[in-house]
């Protein structure tokens, strides 16, 4: 009977230790995917401003070859955020609210226009080593830096 006993137990926990292989799975394929994926070409303008353009974006696509007319995109779009403030973005469901911010990143596809954002700071300005729970985050220090909340 305790045979059976550390049977039970042992074979109650398969279905849940297959269903973490497959999980594990899907996620290497898409690291893969994405390691596996063309370099992004730098589509933001450096600048003090955080604006778009007359900029019409669209997601990226797969290959080069996929028809432009056939993905979702956001045509001329002209938006000056203002410095120093907070700006939210909002909207319905598909209405292209994370296709706005990821074009601020540089990771949607520029069509035409131009996308403005300042510079990231670089690695010696960044005081990552003399970071503590206290100092890593200072409106102060960082006036032209820009963060996404999603």
């Amino acid at each position: 009977m305790g045979i059976f006993g550390e049977l039970e137990w042992t074979l109650s926990i398969v279905p849940e230790m297959v269903t973490d292989g497959f999980d594990a799975l899907v996620s290497v394929k898409r690291i893969q995917k994405y390691l596996d994926s063309a370099e992004k070409s730098k589509t933001v303008t450096d600048s003090r401003n955080v604006a778009m353009v007359n900029a019409t974006f669209t997601w990226s696509a797969e290959t080069d070859a996929d028809d432009v007319a056939d993905r979702f995109s956001l045509r001329n779009v002209n938006l000056d955020f203002p410095l120093g403030e907070l700006s939210i973005i909002s909207g319905r469901t598909g209405s292209g609210k994370s296709l706005l911010l990821s074009a601020l990143l540089g990771e949607a596809d520029l069509i035409s226009g131009r996308i403005e954002m300042p510079p990231a700071p670089s690695w010696e300005e960044r005081f990552d080593s003399k970071a503590t729970p206290n100092n890593w985050v200072s409106i102060d220090k960082r006036r032209d830096s820009v963060a996404r909340v999603g």
